[in-house]
């Protein structure tokens, strides 16, 4: 990729790792990608599209060429010709030196492509069809380096030899913004906090880390009105994120918040988003086989949302997941929990076939259960009770279902039903066996204990 404008050129080849672990500069011109072992995961042309997402993404104008050898994806780059016979003798600079770290190659390339002019020579497929003898009598080892390149496609250096490419040890994307965009409310700089974030994810995609921390900052314009000419918010997620998609809810509400009881008294001159704190990602691939990373970020944007609205508790009331444990009372068969499931062997695609993250478990359960169960009494078809003396008219049941236990302690037997109704509830009622009259249940010792969704 060459680019034909000032770019975020560090922060756009720390992103193409995704694609490539081979990653090279030139200077502050161009990016090199090594793709001739990811051809079973892409083709060139699929590359090519994904990578014009990216700059746009970045906002940033670069020229893609795809080629056999390193220097002549520059050339095709720089000149762009449908044969490499037709470049201009000026694209021996690239040949020569297209990493840039040699001067001196490039001064002597440069007299060499005077003396070739004052030849006639004009394109590359001239300097090709000059004898060889000729070549070294002129030009010495440069000229014979430069032909053979071009003859036989190969270059010295091997790539254990490119440039090494150090990405930013930070994550942190900035943008100015001008007072004509009048960026004061939401809605407009919610625009903007999307591209700077979605850049921010790209390279943390790239680097196989999801988000769990993370800071937004605002500085404003200076007004002799304004006393603080700053804000800032921390977002600290239970739930890891690797999507913008998941991200950008969390963030609107959050500003929506905030901005509705403090508005912004001048308008966002710069706004900058840094990562704080990673953690490793679980899926650094798409599965393309599986919706199960869809879901699993689907499930952490919403516990995250849930709770930034009413809070994060594991002990009191506010959001959390309820993890299954190890016991026969179904009441205390659970635990209040917002955890990320891993294994050891790998924070990553897949263990044994099977995709790791968050488990969400779906027996055959109600998902609203009651602390303490309401006792109910069956009146014919009716079910009349609980704490608002509800009446339901009965339509079906299904079970029994029998849970016994603890026999160390005060031993339990029960039988559960799941009960639909007329008013379309779900419910799940228990007897307790034993107490049963014939086929008719004993209304005292029916009891309800939760809802189904």
């Amino acid at each position: 990729m060459l680019f034909c404008n000032p770019s975020p050129i560090s922060e756009i080849a720390e992103a193409c790792y995704r694609w490539t672990p081979q990653v090279a500069l030139s200077g502050e011109e161009a990016i090199f990608l090594e793709i001739e072992k990811c051809h079973r995961l892409y083709d060139e042309r699929t590359l090519v599209l994904r990578l014009r997402g990216l700059l746009k993404r970045f906002g940033a104008q670069a020229r893609i060429a795809v080629a056999d050898d390193v220097f002549m994806s520059l050339a095709q780059a720089k000149y762009p010709r449908k044969e490499n016979a037709f470049l201009p003798l000026e694209a021996l600079l690239d040949v020569a030196n297209p990493f840039k770290k040699n001067d001196v190659t490039t001064k002597n390339v440069l007299a060499m492509i005077e003396e070739l002019k004052r030849l006639g020579l004009k394109t590359l497929g001239d300097f090709t069809e000059l004898p060889v003898k000729e070549l070294s009598s002129r030009f010495q080892y440069q000229g014979l380096e430069l032909h053979r390149r071009l003859i036989n496609g190969q270059f010295d250096e091997s790539l254990s030899l490119w440039p090494r490419f150090i990405p930013p040890d930070k994550i942190r994307e900035s943008v100015n913004l001008e007072y004509e965009e009048n960026c004061q409310t939401l809605e407009p700089l919610i625009f903007v906090i999307k591209k700077i974030v979605g850049r921010a994810m790209a390279r943390l995609a790239a680097r196989g880390e999801r988000l769990s921390r993370a800071t937004l900052s605002f500085k404003l314009e200076k007004f002799s009105t304004v006393k603080n000419f700053k804000r800032l918010w921390v977002f600290d997620l239970p739930l890891s994120q690797g999507t913008v998609t998941g991200l950008l809810p969390l963030i609107h509400e959050r500003l929506n918040f905030d901005l509705g009881r403090e508005p912004l008294p001048s308008s966002v001159i710069e706004m900058n988003f840094e990562v704080l704190e990673t953690v490793p990602g679980q899926y650094f691939q798409r599965h393309f086989f599986s919706k199960k990373e869809e879901e699993q970020e689907a499930w952490n944007s919403l516990i995250t949302r849930l709770c930034e609205k009413i809070g994060r508790s594991y002990t009191k009331e506010g959001a959390f997941v309820g993890e299954p444990v190890q016991s026969y009372k179904p009441e205390r068969a659970w635990k209040r929990t917002i955890t990320e499931q891993k294994t050891e062997e790998s924070v990553g695609c897949a263990v044994g076939g099977h995709l790791i993250g968050v488990d969400i478990p779906l027996p055959d359960r109600p998902l609203r259960l009651l602390q303490n169960p309401e006792p109910l009494r069956k009146v014919e078809n009716s079910l009349i009770g609980g704490r608002a003396m509800k009446k339901w008219e009965i339509l079906d049941w299904e079970g029994p279902e029998r849970l016994s236990g603890e026999w160390w302690g005060s031993e339990f037997r029960r039988e559960y039903f799941r009960v639909g109704t007329k008013s379309g509830e779900q419910l799940w009622i228990y007897r307790i066996p034993g107490k049963v009259s014939g086929d008719s249940i004993d209304p005292s010792e029916v009891y309800l204990h939760g809802y189904f969704d």
